[in-house]
């Protein structure tokens, strides 16, 4: 009987390693999906600031050449 429970406690403790893991794994996509987040939205932002600059800048050039 002791080495049925013994198992019986391996068993259940590789599960939750198992279980362990998967949760894990999990998080790490979840992390990697919010880092592409991040990044897009980094983007976007140069991407707008870059376009605000430039028209400001076309604005003032527009506005010396009168």
């Amino acid at each position: 009987m002791k080495v049925q429970s013994v198992l019986a406690a391996t068993e259940e403790q590789s599960a939750s390693m198992q279980e362990i893991a998967s949760s894990s794994q999990e998080l790490a996509e979840v992390s990697a999906g919010l880092q592409l987040a991040v990044v897009a939205a980094v983007i976007i932002c140069i991407k707008m600031h870059v376009s605000f600059y430039s028209s400001a800048v076309g604005r003032w050039s527009i506005v010396i050449q009168l």
